[in-house]
């Protein structure tokens, strides 16, 4: 198959299950009565997707209220109990949304109930829509004066998402191959990142990293393994940003983010020998 089909990942709910054309609509039932109407949506939108010639197919968001809110439900930390108003995408549109009042983390499996049913109810192959850490935190308010720069609240937010992070650059249970910091490049890294307060890094240091960078890429890359640099946690925002324009396909990660249960193995060290 030369071009196989999917779709963005959501579609229209039921009438039965959710008021129509309605951001943030209501449930039109609770309880058990209301997790058999979100199974059957599911159901429903695979069904509509294969009668189609979809090609992959998605469960179409009917579980979810909303597409990042659906996930944060199942987060420790966000108060839905005591939403603000705030404006969206840049201030496009204005909606009542949740606010962040405790340190974030998952309280259990996030969309696991419809994954395992659409999983169970077509033979074609399943993507599953999740949000970002960006576009979530461009949907929660932040509360208190513990949160209140934008990075620090990203880095909570991709602390929650770890899991899923791996396993999307990195999927199933095999080891991590990636690209680390010499230990000494590290610590020079760190020292900078406190003298300099997250702004930026010195000339010659920025220099000597990138290219050393995209040396330890282009060889991940010729192994056809996934192009990943993995730092610990604070220098992960400042990495990330600095690198990205020249190595847009290069993803940073922290090993705060990594689960315990996967094995890591450095292919390369920048600033050393692997």
């Amino acid at each position: 198959m030369l071009f196989p089909t999917t779709i963005a990942g959501s579609l229209p709910k039921p009438e039965w299950l959710a008021e129509p054309n309605m951001l943030w609509a209501p449930w039109k039932a609770k309880g058990e009565e209301l997790a058999s109407a979100k199974r059957d949506a599911t159901l429903l939108a695979i069904k509509l997707q294969e009668d189609a010639g979809v090609d992959i197919v998605t469960e179409g968001e009917q579980a979810r209220q909303h597409f990042v809110h659906g996930f944060l439900e199942r987060i420790e930390g966000i108060d839905f109990a005591h939403k603000v108003e705030m404006g969206i995408r840049k201030d496009r549109y204005k909606a009542m949304v949740p606010q962040v009042v405790a340190p974030l983390r998952l309280k259990g499996r996030v969309h696991a109930f419809e994954a395992q049913a659409a999983r169970a109810h077509t033979a074609r192959r399943l993507k599953f829509t999740l949000p970002g850490p960006m576009t979530i935190i461009d949907t929660i308010a932040e509360h208190g004066a513990r949160v209140q720069d934008p990075y620090e609240l990203t880095a909570l937010v991709r602390l929650s998402l770890g899991r899923a992070i791996t396993q999307s650059v990195f999927p199933g249970n095999g080891d991590l191959e990636v690209v680390g910091l010499d230990a000494n490049l590290e610590r020079i890294l760190t020292q900078a990142l406190s003298a300099g307060g997250g702004t930026g890094l010195e000339p010659g240091l920025a220099d000597t990293l990138l290219r050393e960078t995209q040396a330890a890429v282009s060889r991940q890359e010729r192994q056809g393994l996934p192009p990943v640099l993995l730092v610990q946690h604070p220098l992960r925002s400042l990495l990330s940003r600095f690198l990205r324009r020249s190595l847009p396909q290069l993803k940073v990660l922290s090993y705060a983010e990594v689960p315990d249960t996967r094995n890591v193995k450095m292919t390369a060290l920048i600033g050393g020998q692997a």
